[in-house]
Formats: structure tokens, sequence, C-alpha cells
């Protein structure tokens, strides 16, 4: 008989990904994950995105609505944070388990009276003991990404790095990208490294609810 339990469900996001920039379609790159991933399942050639900037299309994933009905049309744009029926809710409301591990940008990173800027991503002990509810997820961990700038040693990813020892003004404040040079952050305390370990988030419901999980991981 075919097993009837309901499926975990795992959301990978790439960022500042072209379509171009995977092993299976271009030799130059090395992506032995995300090749593995295509020749297992389906791959869209000819999809297109809602918007070609970050927060527009991380939210319409969220929520399932064009830029125009959520109100995200840019970089810098807010999306709030009781915004109804999201992808985590409606998850939630069927008994799913739901985290989010990674890169959210559902909100401005350079808006200080966004959570997911300064001065609150540099709140290390906040992010030490606060681990959601988020955007409808109950579990939250995050990280800005954008390489060396200084808010992107933040938020959970800079308390992890800061158990990690590592000096986070040395990695994490550069602003002079033109005469930087190669950035010289270790393999080992990379955003994806700090992540991985935790994807898929392992968190199943209370007795009698079943063990559904979801989860959605967006590298930076």
């Amino acid at each position: 008989m075919r097993d009837q339990s309901p499926m975990n469900v795992l959301l990978i996001t790439s960022d500042q990904q072209r379509w171009d920039c995977i092993g299976r379609l271009n030799p130059a790159i090395k992506t032995p994950n995300l090749d593995r991933l295509t020749a297992r399942g389906i791959t869209f050639d000819r999809a297109y995105t809602v918007n070609p900037v970050c927060t527009p299309s991380r939210c319409t994933l969220l929520t399932g609505e064009y830029p125009s009905r959520h109100g995200c049309y840019h970089v810098g744009t807010n999306l709030p944070e009781d915004y109804p029926n999201t992808m985590a809710t409606e998850f939630a409301n069927a008994g799913y388990a739901t985290g989010l591990l990674g890169k959210a940008h559902f909100q401005a990173c350079k808006d200080p009276a966004s959570p997911e800027s300064a001065p609150a991503v540099h709140d290390l002990d906040h992010f030490d003991h606060w681990q959601g509810p988020y955007f409808g997820f109950e579990h939250a961990e995050l990280v800005i990404g954008h390489t060396s700038e200084p808010h992107a040693g933040g938020m959970h990813y800079g308390a992890w790095l800061r158990q990690q020892g590592v000096d986070l003004k040395q990695y994490f404040d550069i602003h002079d990208y033109d005469h930087f040079g190669a950035w010289d952050l270790p393999p080992e305390p990379h955003g994806s490294t700090a992540n991985g370990p935790r994807s898929p988030c392992p968190r199943t419901r209370r007795a009698g609810t079943g063990s559904r999980s979801t989860s959605t991981a967006g590298p930076g």
C-alpha cells in the first residue's frame, strides 16, 4: 500500500544567481548539490521571476501574490509582519511545523526601523535567545547575506560567528569594494556552513497532530 503519511517540504532559494550559474548548464560552474537536485527532479527552462530584485521576489514566494498586490516593489520596502495568509501560515494551518533558516529579506536591510536592518541585526545577545516566530514561521534562524557588508555579520549568523570566535570587525565591516580585493573569510565560518547542518529544520508537531515539517533555507 502506498505510504499515506504527509510529505516534508523543503524550499531552497539561492541568492543573486543567474539562470546559467549551475554546473548542469555551464561546465565552468561547480554546483554539485544543485546539479544533483536537477538530475533527480525537473528543470524549468522557461521560468520567469515577477521581479528581478530580492525583496519583491521573496515576498511573492512567501505570499503567492504579485508585488503590485503585496506592496514590496523594490529593495528597501517592507512586508508587514502581520501580513495574512503567507505560505508559512498555510502550512501551519494544515498541521505542519514550519521553520525558516537563512535569508528572509522580507523587510528592508538599510532602514533603522526594520528588524532586518542595523541596529537591530547587531543585537547578537537577542539572537542568541530569539528563534521566532517570524512571518508565520514558528522557528527562524536568520542571516542577511551580502558577503562583507557590516549588516551581513548580524542576526543569528552573527551570533553563531561570535560563538566561533570570528572577528566580525575584520570580515564584516567593508564599504570600499573597489579597493578591497578578494574576501578572505575562510570557508569554515561561511553562512552556508552555519545553516547547512540545520536544514531541514528538525521540528515536529505535538503528539496527536502528526510529524509534518516544512523548512525554507535562503543562502545569502
